[in-house]
Order: structure tokens, then sequence, then C-alpha cells
């Protein structure tokens, strides 16, 4: 009779913690389309009132979602352990990942057979584990930017051509982030995927030398040096000169400059005279991709990320030495002066040359107010919906300069493929919807970053977490002035950055937090010797 009536009691509170769950995914929603629909009220001359709404409602959105993500994850919950299959199939799902994205970098869409075996790879850990990928904090915001660039992408779109690749793009480093959060949670992985980091700055560096389409002078005149460096990679899809351009290779470089940089010197201050064979590995892996991302980032001559990069070190040289104010505090003021120096000397970005890009603007910076201006007309004519992930250029050029002339001051037949504002482009992509869910998943992550960071209670580890941070940072500054679209091909580098930060706090989070997933948590494995 006991035995029933417990049962009874356990059905009971598992249909009342699903009952709560639904109340939770209710109130998220509801306050993501008020927040959108409030936002687009005040869509007008100037716009800056609703992109501030949608800021700070995506703002509190990924807050709320985080903690009720603990909060529920503080009750109670009966999770099926399988320690025989933990990590089941990590690895060669990873590399499967790889091979996709690799093949998709070069011809625009992923192999069917590639896509396949990895879909059965997933069936089979879900038959073996009764469980795909562990629950994070970020999960709804995903969730929307996935429904929004399918709609966009598929549905939306006035040329598939363009769209496509970006809804592959999503995908693809979606199911990276996952498994990126999932694999850093198995016992000794953390020091594989430390070591994975490093071969993925090297790989980054090797294809940015080999494939970049280099600026003839900048900040430096450097073609001397450039003619040295062979060119092998010259036919890259949609590529406006045949290779990667220098802006993209740097933006994404600075994502991990500031990981190689803090764990190079916490090895190099460790005090250990006998090292594990991994921890001389890990080191001299981090060194030569230390080395090589700063090599390649400086012959880019990429203003907007060696500033997002100078930036977040100083940001992260006082958060290093726990000085938390005066990190916050450096970090406002030199975005500030540096926004005060580009309105007074505008040609700090340089100029263009005519002959290459047929731009009608004395400066850079008087480019981009060009382009920010015609994309926030874009935005208003198309609030909800956005012009269509990846055809920001064909909107642009076919029917911009109709509706709005005035606002079209370069040669419609340049190609202007974004934007030039990461925050904007993901407006113009998917709207203000997919704009406040871009932000909530930007809040979700300071704040998943912030809590591993407090749990952690090896230094090192806390150091790692720092690096990561910074490497976002610097990139999300980079994106003031420059962008990726969502789902561009380098992309995939922030969705790794999130994994490996989500997997560390459910390696990191009380026990009640780590159940999370239906997976076994392990202590987190120390970054480096």
């Amino acid at each position: 009779m006991n035995l029933l009536i417990g049962r009874i009691g356990t059905l009971i509170y598992k249909h009342l913690l699903k009952l709560r769950a639904f109340r939770n995914l209710a109130a998220h929603l509801f306050h993501w389309l008020a927040i959108s629909l409030l936002a687009v009220t005040f869509l007008n001359d100037p716009p800056f009132l609703a992109l501030g709404l949608a800021v700070l409602g995506g703002l509190f959105i990924g807050i709320e979602v985080h903690r009720v993500y603990e909060r529920q994850a503080a009750a109670p919950r009966q999770v099926d352990d399988h320690p025989a299959f933990v990590g089941f199939l990590h690895w060669p799902i990873i590399g499967l990942i790889v091979l996709n994205y690799g093949w998709f970098v070069f011809a625009d869409r992923p192999p069917v057979a590639g896509l396949l075996v990895l879909g059965a790879l997933f069936i089979l850990r879900i038959v073996r584990t009764r469980a795909l990928f562990p629950w994070t904090p970020h999960d709804f915001p995903i969730i929307l930017l996935i429904l929004l660039t399918l709609f966009s992408g598929l549905m939306l779109t006035v040329d598939p051509s363009l769209s496509l690749p970006k809804v592959y793009g999503v995908v693809l480093s979606v199911l990276a982030y996952y498994e990126t959060a999932y694999g850093i949670r198995l016992k000794g992985n953390l020091n594989r995927w430390l070591i994975a980091l490093s071969v993925l700055g090297i790989g980054m560096a090797a294809l940015g030398l080999l494939g970049a389409d280099w600026f003839s002078a900048k900040l430096l005149n450097l073609s001397k040096v450039y003619a040295f460096i062979p060119r092998k990679i010259a036919d890259v899809p949609r590529s406006l000169r045949g290779g990667f351009h220098p802006n993209g290779v740097a933006g994404t470089l600075v994502f991990v400059i500031p990981v190689y940089a803090t764990q190079l010197i916490t090895i190099l201050q460790a005090n250990n005279t006998r090292r594990p064979r991994h921890a001389m590995l890990i080191t001299g892996l981090t060194f030569l991709a230390l080395v090589s991302t700063i090599i390649t980032l400086v012959l880019t001559q990429s203003r907007g990320a060696l500033l997002g990069l100078a930036i977040a070190s100083v940001a992260l040289f006082f958060a290093w030495k726990r000085r938390w104010i005066l990190s916050l505090t450096s970090l406002v003021g030199l975005l500030l002066l540096a926004g005060v120096l580009l309105v007074r000397f505008p040609t700090l970005l340089g100029t263009f040359d005519a002959a290459q890009t047929e731009q009608k603007v004395l400066s850079s910076y008087e480019f981009r107010l060009t382009v920010w201006h015609a994309a926030l007309q874009a935005l208003q004519a198309f609030p909800l919906s956005g012009v269509g992930i990846g055809t920001f250029d064909t909107v642009a050029r076919h029917l911009f300069p109709y509706l709005y002339p005035a606002s079209f001051l370069y040669n419609p037949s340049a190609t202007i493929t974004h934007a030039h504002n990461e925050l904007l482009q993901v407006a113009i992509d998917l709207g203000i919807p997919g704009f406040v869910a871009y932000v909530a998943l930007l809040a979700a992550f300071v704040r998943t970053a912030w809590r591993a960071y407090t749990w952690a209670p090896d230094e090192r580890i806390k150091r790692l977490i720092l690096g990561l941070g910074a490497g976002m940072l610097a990139h999300q500054i980079f994106g003031l002035t420059d962008a990726f679209l969502l789902g561009t091909k380098p992309g995939i580098v922030m969705w790794i950055i999130m994994g490996l930060v989500t997997g560390l706090y459910l390696n990191l989070a009380p026990d009640h937090l780590a159940t999370q997933g239906h997976e076994h948590v392990h202590p987190p494995a120390p970054a480096g010797p």
C-alpha cells in the first residue's frame, strides 16, 4: 500500500514538474512576443528607441531564462545514469561534424551522405543512452533562432541560393555547440578539447594565410610580404575575389587568441618540474596556435579586430587581477573613446580603394554610416520578418535604390554582403523577434560564463573561462563595425566557444544542476599541467 501511494505521489510530482515547465515556457514566449511587438511599434524615425527596447528586452529574457533553468534544475529528478555509455560516440560525432562542415565551406552545402551518417549516430546514441544532448541555459533562444532561420531561409527568402547556405551553417553550428557542451562534461575530455581548440586555431591561421584576399595597403604597406605567401585557395563560393575576406579572417581569430594567451601564461607559471606528456603537447600546440593566429591577424590589418582584441585584453587584464570595477570601467571607457575618435576623425578606419570597391564615399566610417542608414530602412520596411537571411545585398541593390534613393549613396552595382554591424545584421535577417532572441542568447552566455567562473575551484579553470569570455568580447566589439552573418561559415567558432563555456558550467555546477540532460558528470579536469 505504501509502495502504491509512493508511486502515485511520484507520478503526480512529475506531472506538476511538467506543468511548471510548460508554464515557464509559455511565460518566456509571452515575454519574447510582447517585447518584439513593443519594439516594432516604436520602429520609426529614428529607430533607436525600438532597438534599445529590443536590447533591454533581450537582456531580460536571457537572464530570466537562465534563472528559470537553474530553478527547474534545483527540483529533484529521477536520473537514468549509464556510466558504461558516458561519452558514447562523442568523438566520432565531432569528426563527422568537422567533415560535413569542411565540405560545406567549399561546396556551400554539406554532403547528403555525411548528414545521413551523422543522423544515424545521433539515433544510435538515443537508443543506447536514452538521451542526445544536455539541457542548457541557452535552449530557449537557440530554438527560437533555429525556427526563425528555417522560416526565413526556406519560406521567406527571395533567393534560396543565398539563404540555404546560412540555414546549413546555423544547423551545423548549433549541433557543434551541443556536442561540445556534451563532450566537455566527460572525464578527461577537457584536455582533449584544449588540444582540439589549438588545432582549430592553427587550421584557421593556415586557411587565412593561404586563402585571404589581402589588402594591398591599409595600416601598413605589406605588399612585399603578401608576395611571399602562396595563394592556394581561390574558389570560395560567393566570395567577392575568390578567397576569404581579411576582416572575416580577423574576426574569427580574435575568438581564440585570448584563450591561447591565458592558457600559455597559466602553463608557464606552473611550478611543476615534471610535466605529464599531455601537458607538454598542450603547451607546444598552444604556443604554435598563439603565434600563428597573431601573425595572421596582423597580416589582415583589420582595424576592427585589432581594436576589439586590444579593448578585450585590457578588460581581461583587470579581470585576471580580480579588479572587476576597473575591468568594466576600462571596457566602457575605451569603447566610448573609440566611438568619439571615429566621429571626430572618420578616416581612422581608412579609405576605400575605389577601383576595388567602387564606393563613392571618402572613408570607411562614412561608408558604414551609409550602409547602416540603408540597413535601418530595410528593418523599418520588414520589421517582423526581416528581409530574409543572407539576402541583404540582393534586397538592398534591387529594391531600395527605387524606394529610398536618397539612402543609396554608393554605386548600386557594388556588392554589400552585410550591414557592417553584427546585431543590426541579425535584425535585418530575422526581424526584431530574431534580434531579441539573439541578444537573449548573448545575455544567457554572459551569465553562464559568470556562474561557471564563480563555481570553478581551480585557478586554471577560472583563467580558461576568462580567456573564452574575452574572445567572445573581442569579437562582439569587432562586430560593432563589421559583421558575421548568422550562419556564415566562420561563425561556427562562436558556437564552439559557447559550447566550451556551457560544458564547463554544467561540469562545475552543484549536483542538483549537473544532472540536467541525463548524463553522468565528472569533476572538472585541469586545463594544462
